[in-house]
């Protein structure tokens, strides 16, 4: 099933002296998935909702703000149900406000315009998405980042692996759009020997300085996480990471990492 656990700020900055706190508020299921199925992708809007795709149900869901003060069992304030929607794992807003998906068992990335979100709320709603991207380069959309001019990267973590970028003019309407920039896996030396730069990518985010850090689920066995340098971006090919992070045998300071996120400072 699944629930939702917030820490706090201040928890969040004692985890040397304090590594496993007790959640501050949880979210949890009825026991029946009558909530949460696999919850994977959260987001929180400007007016403070909280969005989560549940990738077993599969369907997108929020909370109010009023309903993120407590733990308690609390059915959503919104749904949104698609048959477009197969396994949905990452979720993230453009500036516009609008809703990006990405659809792991598909290679599809939806999206629903802030002016549908904002009528859909307070229902259970069996809406499509106002846009469907279907290129045919994915097989598995895994996870989404939007850079500084607009352009949506999508990690693709199927049958090969690779991070595709498509321009923002391309992603507009419906479509199957060519990626402008493909970037594919090379050979990295570790110190347990060689692994993949990119191996089934599932989590995508730009730092400050414009550059593009990517989570390797499988790579070296569990996982590791790899930077490429603004520099890195502006081309299809195989750059070798700038930064590796690489996992150890038993991965305990990496295991399969996924969805990742810059906080603010």
């Amino acid at each position: 099933n699944g629930s939702i656990t917030e820490f706090t700020h201040g928890q969040l900055g004692k985890l040397k002296q304090d590594p496993a706190p007790l959640p501050n508020i949880e979210l949890f299921d009825d026991g029946a998935r009558g909530v949460f199925s696999c919850p994977y992708g959260l987001q929180f809007d400007k007016g403070g909702n909280l969005w989560v795709s549940n990738r077993f149900v599969p369907n997108i869901i929020s909370f109010s703000p009023d309903q993120l003060t407590q733990s308690v069992i609390v059915l959503p304030n919104t749904v949104l149900n698609s048959f477009e929607f197969v396994g949905p794992e990452d979720l993230l807003f453009d500036k516009e406000g609008a809703l990006w998906i990405a659809d792991a068992a598909l290679g599809s990335v939806f999206a629903y315009q802030s002016s549908t979100l904002a009528a859909a709320l307070g229902k259970d709603n069996n809406l499509d998405p106002d846009i469907i991207i279907n290129p045919a380069a994915l097989d598995s959309a895994a996870a989404l980042a939007f850079d500084r001019s607009g352009n949506l990267w999508v990690a693709n973590c199927g049958n090969t692996s690779f991070v595709a970028m498509f321009n923002a003019a391309d992603i507009k309407v419906s479509g199957a759009p060519t990626p402008a920039i493909t970037l594919t896996p090379t050979i990295v030396n570790t110190p347990g020997g060689m692994t993949h730069s990119l191996d089934c990518p599932e989590g995508l985010a730009f730092d400050g300085g414009g550059n593009l850090w990517v989570a390797n689920g499988i790579s070296d066995t569990v996982g590791s996480l790899a930077k490429f340098s603004k520099s890195q971006l502006t081309s299809s090919g195989s750059p070798p990471p700038a930064v590796f992070l690489d996992a150890d045998a038993n991965g305990v300071n990496l295991f399969q990492p996924v969805l990742i996120n810059f906080g603010s400072p």
